[in-house]
């Protein structure tokens, strides 16, 4: 807290003075249970965590799940009626204390959620029963979104207007289409980050990324990939023997291109696009 001693002695605490909305911004960019430590500060700051438009938490600060879960729901049922800008979830223990599934309510088409901008949902372990909900790609706020060990569920139609960084990590999709919609549904998109994907289908299909505002891309993949990019400024990638990569971009003159794994891997690159 920042308190600021006055000419005659007496001390004077300028952040309580501050608007609430203000207050509630900063506690935004720092973990929930942070955030819940400075109801201690002073009266003024008591309830102030509950008006904080997004919620930050870790399964593991918890003694187990029933009360991780239990806390979420108490903050989701007070957020009734605003809107949540942030949502950040890292779960762990699934199986434990009875808790077998994803709480897709707290995610889902709500008008709690109408205003997402950030959403980062992490699990320890992939189950179908991690399903996300099909308006994961439809949310026109959503300007990151970051997913480990869920699944995605089949779709004909994204759209991601505001979306700028997109993190894919142990994630299972149905098919390839769906994942190629996912980006190039995502009008805005800048960063671009997919590990050790999996599908039951296409396993040895092409992987084709299309964007015209992608500048950094990082793949660690075993699929083929095509990327076209015109706006390419950074391309990070494993490789292997059985790795092909595709790059159909006008690279700008700086461009960052490094690859890890072995060397023995085929880069194509079309020249009609070279400057």
């Amino acid at each position: 807290m920042v308190v600021i001693k006055s000419l005659t002695g007496s001390q004077e605490d300028r952040i309580s003075q501050l608007p609430v909305a203000l207050i509630c911004d900063i506690l935004c960019h720092i973990s929930t249970k942070d955030a819940v430590k400075t109801s201690v500060l002073s009266k003024r700051w008591k309830n102030s965590w509950q008006q904080v438009p997004g919620l930050d938490l870790n399964s593991e600060e918890f003694e187990n799940l029933s009360g991780f879960f239990s806390f979420a729901n108490s903050f989701f049922d007070l957020q009734r009626g605003s809107l949540i800008r942030k949502l950040s979830l890292h779960i762990s223990g699934w199986g434990h204390d009875g808790y077998t599934s994803f709480p897709n309510p707290w995610i889902d088409d709500s008008p709690t959620m109408r205003n997402i901008q950030h959403l980062d949902i992490r699990t320890t372990a992939l189950s179908s029963i991690t399903v996300l909900p099909l308006s994961i790609y439809t949310r026109k706020t959503l300007v990151h979104l970051r997913l480990r060990w869920v699944t995605l569920v089949k779709t004909e139609f994204v759209s991601l207007p505001c979306l700028k960084i997109l993190h894919l990590e142990q994630v299972m999709y149905p098919n390839k289409a769906t994942l190629e919609k996912l980006i190039s549904g995502s009008l805005l998109l800048k960063d671009l980050t997919l590990i050790s994907l999996s599908s039951p289908k296409d396993d040895q299909k092409v992987l084709h990324v299309r964007s015209q505002t992608l500048k950094r891309i990082a793949i660690y993949l075993s699929a083929y990939v095509d990327i076209d990019a015109p706006l390419l400024h950074c391309l990070r990638a494993n490789v292997n023997v059985h790795k092909k990569f595709i790059i159909n971009s006008g690279f700008p003159a700086k461009t960052d291109i490094s690859f890890c794994g072995k060397c023995d891997h085929d880069l194509i690159h079309d020249s009609r696009y070279l400057h």
